[in-house]
């Protein structure tokens, strides 16, 4: 199963939530830092020391760090972005590598992504520490735990289950183990601890299959 990531749609106190939905990306600031494809992680870090002289400690190169290089290296076409904003979010799927647009530079969004935007939900709908991580205030960072409910909830919006991947990835092969991974995620929940998440779910089944 494909990583699931919170990426803030605030870049510098600019909402850019609006431009990633009409123009499908999702974008980090630090525009100073030239084009980073095939940079490693060390050469973000020279870069980031050379060109950010504010960022004079090893915490704050550290945090920059963390953020760009996931961006450029982590992140991967098939993983799902969750973008919160206010008490919605919006859920989209990598859909490119990384690449630079110099014609953001000036408005601070130059390093980007495509998307394809799936759906919008509230953020009420999200439990535990998907919900925690969704309201902290990092600008980027991967969801270490749950990941399958979100995947869930996103799969029983989206039919076929194929649309969801991008057109490289759409084999007979990889269609079975998504729907096989979908079905062991949905059955998961349905086994989880709280009865409210239980009935949400076998709510969200009977939606899905035009029972409500």
């Amino acid at each position: 199963m494909k990583n699931v990531w919170l990426v803030r749609g605030v870049i510098d106190g600019f909402d850019r939530l609006e431009t990633f939905k009409t123009e499908n990306i999702i974008a980090i600031g630090w525009s100073k830092l030239p084009d980073m494809k095939d940079k490693s992680i060390d050469d973000i870090r020279t870069m980031l020391k050379a060109t950010y002289l504010e960022h004079d400690t090893s915490r704050k190169v550290g945090q920059a760090l963390t953020v760009v290089h996931s961006f450029v290296n982590r992140l991967h076409q098939g993983d799902l972005v969750l973008v919160p904003a206010g008490d919605q979010v919006q859920i989209g799927i990598i859909e490119s590598d990384y690449y630079y647009n110099p014609d953001k530079v000036a408005e601070n969004f130059c390093h980007q992504r495509q998307v394809k935007w799936l759906m919008e939900t509230s953020l009420d709908g999200f439990h535990g520490v998907v919900k925690i991580m969704l309201k902290s205030r990092k600008t980027l960072a991967r969801l270490e735990n749950r990941s399958d409910t979100v995947w869930a909830m996103v799969s029983m919006e989206q039919t076929p289950v194929q649309q969801m991947l991008p057109l490289d990835t759409q084999t007979k092969a990889s269609n079975i183990d998504i729907q096989e991974e979908t079905k062991k995620s949905i059955m998961k929940q349905l086994d989880a601890n709280d009865p409210a998440w239980r009935l949400k779910i076998a709510l969200q089944i009977m939606k899905g299959k035009g029972k409500l």
